[in-house]
């Protein structure tokens, strides 16, 4: 399939009215090894090549930067974009001259969920992603310094996971075996809570609420990315728009992917 961005660039978008040809599109990607293949299903058609912080574009003038963020978010107006030296055409960076930045398409998220059933976990990582999120639309605001229009902000959702595709005899498989015994209940929260270290529980050597939820919901298997595509969806800003990929790959099923986290590319809206 021809990628959306091939298709959008193979005809010039009209003139504006009474003034000069509208520039092609100008995007931002950010995530981690799920949205590089997103990122790179998208430019194949255009023969282009991704490389972190660095913009590449095609014949039309299409310009696609690519920022690698495993956890958390980066401002992306801190990033320091840059033309890459293997694009197969000059670009014309996203702020500079005449160039908008129509948006930033961004993902976060199976990183967040744990794999092991008393670990250390990344519960306040969890919790600060919605504060996050909010300074990546303060940052967009401030992007190309007020000259155009901010970008679109988009949020591309976690994959579905499939532990039952864990490779055998795996670390991943043997946590995801011990841990959905533990899907939430009370009963799970209380024998977590019991069950955790002292580094696990925090310094006070008690284990919260919140601490309970994230062990006993949010760990890396089918239930645990469920759970957490639906908090993160409940907690984006009105700005962000969502290009919504979790029940694509969840239709797509195990027979779909190799390692139960990543899918072959799929059409999305």
């Amino acid at each position: 399939a021809v990628s959306f961005i091939c298709l959008i660039a193979r005809e010039p978008p009209p003139p504006a009215r009474g003034g000069p040809p509208a520039k092609p599109l100008s995007l931002l990607f950010m995530g981690d090894s799920t949205m590089s293949r997103e990122f790179r299903h998208m430019i194949s058609p255009c023969h282009l090549e991704p490389e972190p912080n660095a913009c590449v574009a095609d014949d039309r003038g299409v310009v696609l930067c690519w920022a690698r963020v495993d956890r958390g978010l980066v401002p992306p107006d801190a990033l320091p974009l840059r033309a890459s030296p293997r694009s197969p055409h000059p670009v014309d960076l996203p702020c500079g001259g005449e160039r908008p930045l129509d948006a930033v398409v961004f993902n976060a998220g199976l990183q967040l969920l744990h794999l092991e059933p008393f670990s250390e976990g990344l519960e306040e990582e969890l919790w600060a992603w919605r504060r996050a999120v909010e300074g990546l639309v303060e940052s967009v605001g401030r992007m190309c310094g007020g000259e155009f229009p901010p970008p679109r902000i988009v949020f591309r959702t976690t994959n579905a996971v499939c532990h039952a595709a864990y490779p055998r005899n795996s670390p991943t498989a043997d946590a995801a075996a011990a841990l959905l015994p533990l899907s939430a209940s009370s009963a799970a929260s209380s024998a977590l809570c019991r069950g955790a270290g002292p580094h696990a529980r925090g310094s006070r050597g008690g284990c919260s609420a919140q601490r309970a939820a994230y062990l006993s919901t949010y760990h890396l298997t089918s239930p645990g990315a469920e759970a957490l595509h639906a908090w993160q969806l409940q907690g984006l800003p009105p700005a962000v728009a969502v290009w919504d990929v979790h029940g694509l790959t969840a239709r797509a099923g195990c027979g779909a992917t190799q390692d139960g986290r990543h899918y072959p590319t799929l059409a999305g809206p």
